[in-house]
């Protein structure tokens, strides 16, 4: 396409049809006219009238991967960006079924990639629940959103669970216990000669625990006996290796 045009005329009746690409700047109505002359004739007008619309991008919903009891990264990409450039994207999460759109949480994500593909990490997942989720991507028209999927997260396993093992100093352990009534509770740290050296205290208000525990570094490294406790006495003992 150019900005004018200029037909050969061989001799004799001449007809060629001229196609006209509208390239609009905004939303709105347009209208004006295309002159047409040559061959000795007077120059006419022609008008054109047209609509200037700016299309929202269009979004797919992956899938959900890496799930553990409480994270999971869920995944989108676009398909169109719309009429205009993309100012955002991620995942809209919610744990209602068919929720509609834009009434969800937004994940936003910053990591697409030359196939516009994007990832949304999630942490603080309830175990055992089902989530509803979509991708979407936002430009200066709106947002598009992807079909809804869902995906349930594992549950916690039955006892007192600490990983990753070793545990390092300075960091964190997560603590997970199924089965529990809501309450005080604390985890107690015992050393191989049996002193307690640290203590974690808990208030948990479902009946589940699924939390981390900082590691101080001030522990020396070894074997502990961590203790579940709570105001009626000891409930679980577990022993864990502390680097």
């Amino acid at each position: 396409y150019t900005s004018s045009l200029s037909v050969s005329q061989a001799g004799g009746a001449q007809s060629v049809t001229i196609y006209v690409m509208f390239s609009p700047t905004a939303a709105q109505s347009y209208n004006g006219n295309i002159p047409v002359g040559g061959a000795g004739a007077a120059t006419i007008q022609v008008p054109v009238v047209a609509s200037g619309i700016n299309t929202v991008p269009s979004a797919v919903t992956g899938v959900a991967s890496d799930l553990t009891n409480h994270s999971a990264t869920l995944s989108g990409s676009i398909s169109a960006i719309g009429c205009s450039s993309i100012t955002g994207y991620g995942i809209e999460i919610s744990s209602i079924s068919g929720f509609a759109d834009g009434t969800g949480m937004k994940v936003p994500a910053s990591n697409i990639s030359g196939t516009a593909s994007f990832s949304s990490a999630l942490d603080g997942l309830v175990q055992g629940a089902t989530y509803y989720f979509k991708a979407y991507a936002t430009n200066n028209g709106g947002t598009g959103y992807g079909v809804e999927q869902a995906f349930v997260v594992p549950a916690i396993g039955q006892g007192l669970f600490l990983y990753p093992v070793p545990a390092i100093r300075g960091q964190e352990v997560r603590v997970t216990m199924d089965n529990i009534a809501p309450g005080n509770y604390s985890l107690q740290f015992f050393n191989s000669v049996g002193q307690l050296t640290y203590q974690w205290n808990m208030n948990i208000q479902v009946d589940f625990i699924n939390q981390t525990v900082p590691i101080p570094e001030s522990l020396q490294p070894g074997t502990y006996h961590v203790v579940l406790v709570n105001h009626l006495g000891k409930i679980v003992t577990k022993s864990i290796l502390i680097m």
